[in-house]
């Protein structure tokens, strides 16, 4: 078995934090999926949906590149990357999703993010949505 390093833990609890704040942000904007306003009874009903996939590091954690959504929109757009990309951009308007783009291109040869930064930020994120 492969032992997680200090590292590898601290990426695990920034998941789980933004992963929180997306679901719990787009819950409380829409009372369910972000994408087909289906209601849901729990933010933790919801995926925490990438437009950019998480091996882009410079965006993993980038709330404009996170979305809480059903499972089977978030399967769907999965399956179809040119009406995710369009759905991000309808979502976060033209010129957010451009920059958001310029950052997940950014990813080449980046690896390292302020991790301990992050998780002040989606830290102060959730106290913020109460």
């Amino acid at each position: 078995m492969k032992r997680r390093t200090d590292r590898q833990k601290e990426k695990d609890a920034l998941d789980g934090l933004c992963r929180e704040y997306i679901r719990r942000r787009d819950f409380s904007r829409f009372g369910g999926c972000a994408r087909c306003h289906s209601q849901k009874k729990s933010y933790k009903d919801l995926d925490w949906a990438h437009c950019f996939g998480r091996k882009a590091m410079t965006v993993r954690w980038d709330e404009d590149n996170g979305a809480g959504l059903c499972g089977g929109c978030h399967m769907y757009l999965d399956a179809h990357h040119r009406q995710k990309e369009a759905w991000f951009e309808e979502l976060l308007g033209e010129e957010a999703f451009r920059n958001l783009e310029i950052r997940a291109e950014w990813n080449v040869g980046q690896k390292k993010m302020d991790v301990a930064w992050l998780t002040l930020y989606y830290q102060q994120k959730l106290k913020e949505l109460g």
